[in-house]
């Protein structure tokens, strides 16, 4: 894993107020699991532009630091954007991935990449596909799914906004729980509340938000990404703070 390393704070500078962030993001995710394990993670966001792959990709990183096996999963079909921004590649130049895995094209053990990081691989979306529902919907996604769960300790997934297509209400149904990411001031409470019933409504289980991109200027300090874990309060919906060729699939 190359590129674009400033995005990865916790790489770059894991001493930081922001790094201690996702240590506290980690944890959290962890209480949030005591009823039922969360082993697969859906990220999402109500629209675009909140910030749901970096913190995602901040966070896989902060769990491998722990020695979990981790898997980064890349669903977003249609406007993937982690295989260019961290440079990812293969020996033969072919980056195959989850679309040609679902459409029959290869095998599962194609599409796993590992990194330099220790701990940490990428399952990587491949090709943009217009048709992302009907590949997603079919049977072959939760078997996918049910699979890696037996290789890693936490399956982390990248999904567009559920506010834009239906894609992220259909994965959710593959997951363990989804965490909504939302920018300070991005979204209002109307959007996100619209944004944990398209998941609901599918059967998919909302474990909390994320803040993302607080400014803090106290005591002097600068402008950095701060992100915190939420868990909602359904009375209300709000929220409240809680500290080579591929051989063909088989």
């Amino acid at each position: 894993m190359s590129g674009d390393l400033k995005s990865l704070v916790t790489l770059s500078d894991p001493n930081s107020a922001a790094s201690e962030a996702y240590r506290a993001l980690r944890t959290n995710l962890a209480f949030a699991g005591l009823d039922r394990p969360l082993r697969t993670v859906m990220f999402t966001s109500p629209g675009p532009d909140e910030g749901k792959s970096t913190v995602l990709a901040n966070l896989a990183v902060s769990l491998a630091q722990t020695e979990r096996r981790v898997l980064v999963v890349d669903a977003d079909l249609r406007k993937s954007v982690l295989a260019g921004r961290y440079r990812i590649s293969s020996p033969s130049g072919k980056i195959w991935g989850l679309a040609h895995y679902l459409s029959g094209q290869c095998r599962m053990n194609y599409i796993v990449y590992e990194t330099n990081h220790p701990g940490l691989s990428m399952l990587l979306a491949g090709h943009e596909v217009l048709d992302s529902f009907a590949l997603l919907d079919s049977p072959f996604f939760p078997d996918l799914m049910d699979s890696l769960r037996s290789q890693y300790d936490v399956i982390l997934v990248d999904t567009p906004p559920v506010g834009t297509i239906i894609d992220a209400a259909i994965i959710s149904r593959s997951c363990d729980g989804v965490a909504i990411v939302v920018k300070e001031n991005g979204v209002s409470r109307r959007e996100l509340a619209e944004a944990r019933g398209q998941i609901e409504k599918v059967g998919g289980r909302v474990i909390g938000a994320v803040l993302n991109d607080v400014e803090f200027n106290q005591h002097g300090m600068k402008k950095y990404y701060y992100k915190s874990y939420y868990k909602y309060d359904s009375s209300n919906y709000g929220y409240y703070g809680a500290s080579g060729d591929a051989g063909r699939r088989k």
